[in-house]
C-alpha cells in the first residue's frame, strides 16, 4: 500500500470542509423557509392592529376607511389620513370617481382611525360638480401664508381621463386648519397649455421651500 502524500491529505480535508459547508448552507435555507412559512400563518390570522395588505381597515365607527390615492400628515399632534372617497362598487361604471370629495380620517398612533369630515367636497354646479376626480391629493403646510395647502390631479365631471383642459389638470385648494373646509382656488397647467397634469405630488424641504412633481405627457 502506497503513503499517503500531505497533498493527498489536504485534498481530504478540502472535500470534508466544503461538505460542512454545504450542510451549513442547507440548514439556513431551511431556517428561512420555515420563518416564512411561520410568518405566513401568522399573517392569516393578523388583526387589525398590526400594518398588512389582508385585512380592511375600519374606522372607529366600523366603517371600512375609503381615503384613497391620497396621503398622511402630521400636524396638532396628530395622524391625519386624507384622499378621494369613492362610489360604492356597482355594475354601473363610475366607481373610481366621486360624488362626495376628498375626506379626511386622525389617529394619534396610525392604528386606530376617526373619521372627521369632507374637506373638498362636490357641488351641485360648477368646477366640483360630481360625479369627478380629485386624484393624487397631496397637502403641505405653508409657514408663509399659514395655510393648508392641497393639490392634486383635477378631472371634471363626468370624470373622464382627457387632453383637454379640465380633464387633466393641477387643481389647488387650501385652509387654514388642516381638517377644515377647504378654499377652492381652481385648476390650471403650470408648465403650459400643451402639458396636461396627470399624478402628481407635493414635496416639503427642510428649509421650507416646495415643489410639485408631476407626470406631463403632451395633450
Amino acid at each position: 500500500m502506497g503513503q499517503i502524500t500531505n497533498g493527498e491529505i489536504r485534498k481530504c480535508e478540502n472535500r470534508l470542509w466544503n461538505t460542512y459547508q454545504l450542510k451549513k448552507l442547507y440548514l439556513f435555507l431551511l431556517l428561512i423557509f420555515f420563518t416564512l412559512l411561520l410568518a405566513g400563518v401568522t399573517m392569516a390570522g393578523i388583526t387589525n392592529h398590526s400594518y398588512n395588505d389582508f385585512v380592511l381597515r375600519p374606522d372607529s365607527k366600523g366603517d371600512h376607511i375609503n381615503a384613497h390615492h391620497g396621503g398622511i400628515i402630521f400636524a396638532n399632534g396628530k395622524y391625519w389620513w386624507y384622499g378621494q372617497t369613492f362610489k360604492k362598487k356597482s355594475s354601473k361604471k363610475g366607481g373610481q370617481t366621486t360624488d362626495i370629495g376628498v375626506i379626511i380620517y386622525s389617529s394619534k398612533d396610525l392604528l386606530d382611525w376617526k373619521y372627521e369630515n369632507v374637506i373638498l367636497g362636490c357641488e351641485p354646479s360648477g368646477d366640483l360638480k360630481g360625479s369627478m376626480r380629485f386624484e393624487r391629493a397631496k397637502i403641505i403646510y405653508n409657514e408663509d401664508t399659514k395655510k393648508f395647502v392641497m393639490w392634486f390631479h383635477y378631472v371634471k365631471t363626468p370624470g373622464k381621463h382627457g387632453t383637454k383642459v379640465g380633464t387633466g389638470d393641477a387643481g389647488v385648494a387650501t385652509c387654514d386648519t388642516i381638517n377644515g373646509t377647504y378654499k377652492w382656488h381652481g385648476y390650471h397647467r403650470p408648465l403650459g397649455p400643451e402639458m396636461t397634469v396627470k399624478d402628481c405630488s407635493l414635496f416639503k424641504d427642510e428649509d421650507g421651500t416646495a415643489s410639485v412633481s408631476l407626470e406631463r405627457p403632451y395633450s
